[in-house]
């Protein structure tokens, strides 16, 4: 879902749900040249009625931004779903497993 609103694949209500990060963060790369980095998502305002809520942590424009910003540059920058989902798949595996 994350990847879909980023790339403005998703329908229009949850990329106003989950809005892009405009800012523009710069990031190294391997090869160590300067990028911008405008694939993040936006942290949504937190309340302080509301900041610790069990199910305002659910909505997925809390948990979205946090675990699609941790992903790597790489990983979000790719340029179709399906290459996206297989290289998250990899990334995955061998975070729990390590390389084997």
């Amino acid at each position: 879902m994350a990847y879909k609103i980023v790339h403005g694949l998703a329908p229009v209500y949850l990329q106003e749900q989950v809005p892009v990060d405009d800012g523009l963060h710069v990031i190294r790369t391997t090869r160590g040249n300067a990028q911008p980095d405008g694939l993040k998502l936006r942290y949504p305002k937190l309340s302080s009625v509301n900041a610790t809520s069990k199910l305002r942590r659910r909505r997925p424009s809390v948990y979205l931004p946090e675990i699609w910003n941790k992903l790597s540059i790489d990983l979000r920058a790719i340029d179709s779903v399906d290459s996206f989902k297989s290289k998250l798949k990899t990334s995955l595996f061998i975070e729990a497993f390590g390389e084997s």
